[in-house]
């Protein structure tokens, strides 16, 4: 048999398929003889009572992880282009000045309309 821990507000926090349900403090065994499959993210919880999987983040945390999770790429990329930019580099003029304009685009990125849920990343100069 499956029990499953359901917390005040009908979120599953754990099963097991112990022989004997458990009593814990502040939560409610229930029997779990459904299934509830994978989360379709790691944020998601299980929500017993309506039995699906919902994401509890707000709006703003959404945003601001998808913020972190973007400015973080974005910053990889223009750590990986930074020997474009130093004296001596074996670039032509020419081409220091597209990864210039790359690395500017890259610095813009905050500014799409899309930010930060669909953005559109640029392509760095070939060579």
């Amino acid at each position: 048999m499956i029990y499953g821990y359901v917390n005040s507000e009908n979120i599953l926090l754990f099963t097991t398929n112990n022989d004997t349900p458990q009593q814990i403090d502040g939560l409610t065994c229930v029997q779990v003889d459904f299934d509830i499959g994978n989360p379709p993210s790691i944020y998601s919880v299980f929500n017993y009572q309506t039995k699906q999987w919902v994401d509890p983040r707000t709006d703003q945390q959404k945003y601001e992880l998808a913020c972190e999770q973007i400015i973080g790429q974005r910053n990889q990329f223009l750590y990986e282009s930074d020997w474009t930019q130093i004296p001596n580099n074996p670039l032509t003029p020419e081409k220091q000045q597209e990864w210039a304009d790359y690395r500017q685009q890259l610095r813009d990125i905050t500014q799409q309309s899309g930010y930060p849920f669909n953005v559109i990343w640029p392509t760095p100069p070939q060579g």
